[in-house]
């Protein structure tokens, strides 16, 4: 089998186990016993840990010759299997929570490993698509959250635990049989992330401002998936109708991960993430005037124009308005503002659930999402004079 095949199967295999652990996050601690407050203090607490974590283990998958990205992502599926095979023993809703929060930790530093595996394969000059096989770990992510919801309302919590078992077990195999190939460093060719002594935030000042405003939308957006079951529940769902929502919503995004550089060729990219934030904004309306489960995943559909096109188009965005030498760096900031956007949207979702509920979670989330969009049309529209 092709590099490009294994990757593939590395990507579908990655989006299924971390669909099951971070997507019913919600779902599971609340059977457990923990409060909606609780569980956004812990997925707030282990969100953070992992921002900071991620970075340490890319460098040390860059330096070190035994823990490279493929030993890693080894490691990683091995304590994913350990510690689902725990839950399955009795014990207190605490001791769930922790061993449950090690379990999104471990998921959240696969990602970068996964990532690292494709940009592998390309130095080496293997033919391996990207995009492609992002996409098909969003079809997979998709048909998980589908079956995940479907298993749980007949069978209950467990069925989380066996399915990343499966998940992982299929990582860790597929991880093994991928190849390595050694480095080979040129002498004399030194990058940098940023010239000694520069200030980029007088250099890029606008950059970092649609920085802050994309940062909303995912603070939006994540909000709304970790408490989606919230937002079924509210209609008269349950966390059947929340996978087939979230099944929706990965599948929207497929379209626009596919077409997305043709795109980019006719709009810039900070109109295309202003038209995202736009999106942002309606989704959130929409799920507050919602009257039924049907209407929440029509409003689903919007997640190709929302998620789907921010996350290409931030990407691009770093990439067009930053110097040579400042690339990394813009990248990197981009990733900072989804972990901290991923902490904020736990820690202020558990606030706002224990004391106002849905309805006031939603309002807020709409709000940053309105302010994002407001903040980044204004940067637009002043570059466009």
């Amino acid at each position: 089998m092709k590099e490009n095949s294994k990757y593939q199967l590395l990507q579908c295999s990655y989006y299924a186990s971390h669909c099951v652990i971070l997507s019913y996050a919600v779902y599971y601690l609340t059977i457990a016993g923990l409060s909606d407050r609780s569980i956004g203090l812990l997925i707030a607490l282990i969100c953070a840990l992992s921002s900071i974590a991620q970075g340490a283990a890319g460098r040390l998958a860059d330096r070190s010759t035994k823990l490279t990205w493929k030993r890693q992502l080894q490691v990683y599926a091995i304590l994913e299997i350990i510690l689902s095979i725990i839950l399955f023993l009795p014990g207190g809703s605490f001791a769930t929570g922790v061993i449950f929060a090690l379990l999104i930790l471990f998921s959240m530093l696969m990602m970068p490993m996964v990532n690292a595996a494709g940009f592998h394969y390309k130095d080496a000059e293997k033919k391996v698509d990207f995009g492609i096989a992002r996409g098909l770990g969003s079809l997979s992510y998709a048909i998980t959250a589908f079956i995940t919801g479907k298993l749980t309302v007949r069978c209950g919590p467990s069925m989380i635990l066996y399915l990343n078992i499966l998940a992982s077990v299929f990582l860790l195999c597929v991880t093994t049989s991928m190849p390595y190939f050694a480095r080979v460093r040129q002498p004399g060719i030194k990058t940098e992330a940023a010239k000694p002594g520069k200030n980029l935030l007088r250099t890029y000042p606008v950059f970092f401002i649609t920085a802050i405003g994309a940062m909303l939308f995912v603070f939006f957006n994540n909000m709304v998936a970790i408490y989606m079951l919230r937002i079924m529940e509210r209609v008269g769902g349950d966390s059947g109708s929340m996978g087939t929502a979230l099944a929706i919503a990965a599948c929207a995004e497929l379209p626009m991960l596919f077409l997305y550089s043709r795109l980019a060729k006719h709009v810039s990219a900070l109109k295309l993430i202003v038209i995202s934030g736009f999106f942002f904004s309606l989704k959130g309306i929409l799920f507050i005037a919602a009257p039924n489960v049907q209407t929440i995943y029509a409003v689903q559909l919007l997640q190709s124009v929302s998620f789907g096109l921010l996350v290409g188009a931030k990407a691009h965005y770093a990439d067009t308005c930053m110097a040579e030498e400042d690339k990394v760096t813009g990248q990197s900031v981009m990733t900072m503002t989804e972990s901290l956007a991923s902490v904020l949207a736990s820690l202020t979702g558990g606030l706002l659930m224990g004391s106002g509920g849905i309805v006031l979670l939603l309002w807020c989330a709409t709000g940053a999402a309105i302010a994002g969009t407001l903040l980044i049309g204004f940067i637009a529209h002043e570059n466009s004079k």
